[in-house]
């Protein structure tokens, strides 16, 4: 019984020490237009999307990146090694910004290839996710012409 009780205490200490900070799979790779963060789905709250990821680029330092992607950057970076790193079977979201309102674009990986682009919405995406990490595909940063 004792330790069983000691179990119960110390488990909320243990999972407190948890880093539970957005990883970034693929900041090494040279030749992608966005970055693949994995992100432990029990740690995203909020009420807008366009808010729900803005603190994976806090932590990374990149205050002022649009999280949102356009359709074209969406297609080059599937078309570009970044797809490698999806998670396969999905559960990886771009967020795309339609007429004012932002939503969750998911990809689903099949080995080489891929299913056709599913909008989510985050209910379904956050509340009801079974996974215990997804993935949020994020724009780099656009350096200007030198």
């Amino acid at each position: 019984m004792l330790i069983l009780a000691t179990v119960i205490a110390v488990q909320p200490l243990t999972a407190q020490l948890l880093d539970k900070d957005p990883i970034c799979i693929t900041c090494e790779l040279e030749n992608v237009n966005a970055d693949a963060y994995v992100v432990i789905a029990d740690e995203i709250a909020g009420q807008l999307i366009s808010g729900q990821f803005a603190r994976i680029t806090h932590s990374k330092g990149l205050k002022d990146v649009e999280v949102a992607m356009s359709p074209e950057e969406i297609a080059k970076f599937l078309a570009s090694d970044g797809f490698n790193y999806l998670k396969e079977g999905g559960d990886a979201y771009f967020i795309v910004k339609l007429e004012n309102q932002y939503l969750l674009v998911e990809v689903d990986r099949l080995g080489g290839s891929y299913g056709p682009l599913k909008i989510q919405s985050y209910d379904k995406v956050i509340r009801q996710n079974l996974s215990p990490f997804l993935e949020v595909i994020i724009p780099r940063t656009k350096k200007p012409n030198t």
